[in-house]
């Protein structure tokens, strides 16, 4: 059974429409939800709902990147916590595959929250 939580999540600096799942253990994700989630480290998910081809990716639109919880949280002992005084670059490849640091903000109180709005 899936406990995943969504957040559409607007980027007050660049404008981008991006939406946020909370994948938890036993919830499905991946490609066809194919792979349920093993650990107790939630992963957190980003797809790009703003551009012109998020129709072609339903339901939530292109996926673009994952990330476990506690290291966008920085406790995984490898980085430093968001929000901080910087954003996210999902994709280097795509200029517009970046979080801003505002945006960043309202992800991290989302799934913070654990889902909660």
């Amino acid at each position: 059974m899936s406990t995943s939580k969504i957040k559409e999540i607007l980027d007050p600096t660049t404008g981008r429409l991006w939406t946020i799942r909370i994948v938890e253990q036993g919830d499905n994700y991946g490609r066809e939800d194919c792979l349920t989630h093993d650990r107790a480290d939630a992963l957190i998910e980003f797809f790009d709902t703003g551009s012109e081809f998020a129709a072609k990716f339903p339901p939530y639109g292109q996926f673009v990147s994952r990330y476990f919880l506690t290291t966008l949280q920085g406790t995984d002992g490898y980085g430093q916590p968001f929000p901080g005084p910087y954003g996210l670059d999902l994709q280097g490849g795509d200029n517009n595959w970046k979080v801003s640091e505002e945006g960043m903000e309202a992800v991290m109180k989302f799934v913070n929250q654990g889902g909660e709005s």
